[in-house]
């Protein structure tokens, strides 16, 4: 792979954006077609102790074949002094699915957007993309969907050093539901049934405004089941393909299932709209639900 001395771009570096302690993300040149990230030190530092070679993860991009939407490191970028500090990728020109949904989204759009990004999980067989359902680094572009952030990717056996919060809920869920559940984290790697779980949260998340990652802070397990079978009694979800789908992801050890038929089935016999009802605090609120086609 490309290597880049950071003096030789730093001129040109606009900041989009920083995380404090660990990332910086810089467009090259106002108009520019490529940005770079940059890591702290420490945080470099902190991933290898854990266990994250990130150098040699971002050199390893160039062995693995993926689908375009995924966008890849172009190149390594090193301080004068030879050491590590970030890469370099084509920047992505658009809004993020979180920004992307905060608007009114038909059935037709919210299906075509699983559909896509079903299809490049299902493609990319040697990842797992653990904060997929964050909504964050999913970007609709004028050139389709793309993913982002690369290297909180799981990258063959390069481990993840990142999660979302909409699968787990809190710190505990992470343990109790995700790392501690060989279902979905082996020997520090996660699963395919971890994606599976990712999007069909996510599918949740932007059809109904719901999180299911909240069921994962209920310790008690009939708790869960009350709560999810209260969601989908409201969203109209009841008896549904999908509802038995969401309950294997909370309560058995059988592998999840990807929910693409049953989201192409809602799209043909239901229509979603809003209903109202009146909250124990007697304020009257909106949601919405699914309605089987007349």
């Amino acid at each position: 792979m490309k290597k880049v001395i950071l003096s030789d771009i730093s001129s040109r570096l606009y900041t989009l954006s920083s995380d404090k302690d660990r990332t910086t993300l810089s467009r090259i040149g106002k108009q520019g077609q490529m940005c770079f990230k940059k890591f702290d030190k420490t945080y470099v530092e902190g991933l290898k102790s854990g266990g994250i070679d990130i150098e040699k993860k971002i050199s390893d991009s160039e062995t693995f074949i993926l689908p375009k939407e995924i966008v890849s490191p172009s190149s390594l970028v090193y301080l004068p002094s030879g050491e590590f500090t970030g890469y370099c990728m084509p920047y992505v020109e658009g809004k993020s699915l979180r920004e992307h949904a905060k608007v009114f989204l038909s059935l037709n759009e919210i299906t075509e957007i699983y559909r896509k990004l079903e299809r490049i999980v299902r493609e990319s067989s040697d990842f797992v993309f653990p904060d997929l359902c964050s909504l964050d680094n999913v970007v609709i572009s004028p050139k389709g969907i793309r993913l982002i952030d690369y290297d909180g990717m799981q990258t063959g056996k390069h481990m993840s050093s990142s999660i979302s919060f909409n699968l787990c809920g809190s710190t505990d869920g992470i343990f109790n539901d995700i790392l501690d559940n060989k279902k979905y984290c082996v020997d520090g790697l996660f699963t395919k049934n971890l994606d599976k779980k990712s999007l069909a949260f996510l599918y949740v998340l932007i059809t109904f405004g719901i999180n299911l990652g909240d069921i994962a802070s209920l310790k008690d397990e009939n708790d869960r089941r009350m709560v999810l079978k209260g969601i989908c009694q409201l969203q109209g979800l009841s008896g549904t393909s999908l509802e038995a789908k969401l309950e294997n992801m909370f309560f058995s050890h059988n592998d999840d299932e990807y929910i693409g038929q049953d989201v192409l089935d809602i799209k043909s016999n239901y229509t979603v709209g809003f209903e109202s009802s009146v909250a124990p605090n007697g304020q009257r609120i909106s949601y919405r639900k699914l309605k089987l086609r007349k």
